[in-house]
């Protein structure tokens, strides 16, 4: 998505964008975009959601049971809020990131994000045996740009390295 529009489910829940495995399911690059109510499932090699840059906000949104990172932050301004984040499984290749990086849940390494009232459980960021990548944060690796998080339950997520939430340098 490179301009501005608006994608709101008529009720939350009710439109879903089934990958099917195939390949990240969403690539935010320029405008004001905004997600209401959408479900993101069963992307797989890529994140669900790659944010590059533009002013996204998603908003009661369910990013869960992906075969990669759920939600990847590469650059923008970044809103989420009150999404659910779960049960995401980043693995081969970390989602789609370059070098030794990634996480099952948010991965951030540019941008500015605002998280607030979201649910980011039962991630998982597992080494791959084929691979020599890092496995950081199971539920939110900020590797660069800034991020704040409000009132957000982080919980029983699972890294090979660093648990739960990590930031890493470099």
């Amino acid at each position: 998505i490179s301009r501005n529009v608006t994608l709101e489910a008529e009720s939350i829940g009710a439109v879903v964008f089934d990958g099917q495995t195939l390949t990240g399911l969403v690539s935010i690059t320029a405008g004001f975009v905004t997600l209401v109510g959408l479900n993101f499932t069963v992307g797989g090699y890529h994140a669900a959601i790659t944010i590059f840059g533009g002013t996204p906000s998603l908003r009661s949104c369910s990013i869960c049971e992906n075969d990669a990172t759920g939600v990847r932050i590469d650059g923008g301004t970044v809103l989420l809020n009150g999404c659910r984040i779960e049960q995401n499984i980043a693995q081969r290749y970390g989602g789609g990131t370059s070098g030794l990086r990634t996480a099952g849940g948010i991965f951030q390494r540019g941008g500015t994000s605002r998280i607030s009232g979201c649910s980011i459980s039962h991630n998982r960021a597992l080494y791959h045996p084929s691979e020599n990548y890092w496995y950081r944060g199971g539920g939110c690796l900020l590797y660069g740009g800034d991020m704040a998080c409000e009132g957000c339950s982080i919980e029983h997520n699972i890294a090979t390295v660093d648990g739960s939430w990590a930031r890493a340098s470099g």
